[in-house]
Parts: structure tokens; C-alpha cells; sequence
């Protein structure tokens, strides 16, 4: 977790959360809490992941796409804003 911010007047807490998938293929990682719509980043071994084409976001849930390979060893890291 991380500091405070503030999108659209809305003041938030910045937070972060890492996963290191243990088997091949792995496309659900579920967020510790539910973002601010628009505030999520998400990274694949240090690279922005673009939302739709890359993976969805539904409540707290990030799924990445079919075309997205994740493997045991990547890292993915979600930053977002809630309140």
C-alpha cells in the first residue's frame, strides 16, 4: 500500500498487489480490494498490460486474455486506487 491520492476530487489510497503464478497458463489473480474504475495498471513482468486487449477487470478480478501467456516465474503486479 501506498499513498494517498486523489482522481476527479475522489481522495483514494494507492495499493499494490504482486502474484507469482505457480502453473502454466494461470489467467485469474484476484485483488486484495475492489479498484476505483479506471485506476487499475496491470504489469507482466514489468510490462503495462493493456486493458480489453490484453485482460479484463471485473470486481476485484483480473483475467488475462487467451492470447496472454502466463508462466510459472512471471510476475504480475496490479497497482490501483480504492478508498
Amino acid at each position: 500500500m501506498g499513498y494517498y491520492g486523489a482522481i476527479q476530487g475522489v481522495a483514494h489510497v494507492e495499493s499494490e498487489d504482486y502474484f507469482l503464478p505457480d502453473i502454466v497458463d494461470e489467467k485469474e489473480f484476484v485483488l486484495t480490494y475492489i479498484p476505483l474504475s479506471g485506476t487499475e495498471r496491470v504489469y507482466l513482468n514489468g510490462l503495462k498490460q493493456i486493458r480489453v486487449l490484453q485482460y479484463t477487470l471485473s470486481s476485484a478480478t483480473v483475467t488475462f486474455n487467451v492470447s496472454t501467456q502466463v508462466y510459472p516465474g512471471d510476475i504480475v503486479n496490479v497497482t490501483y486506487g480504492r478508498l
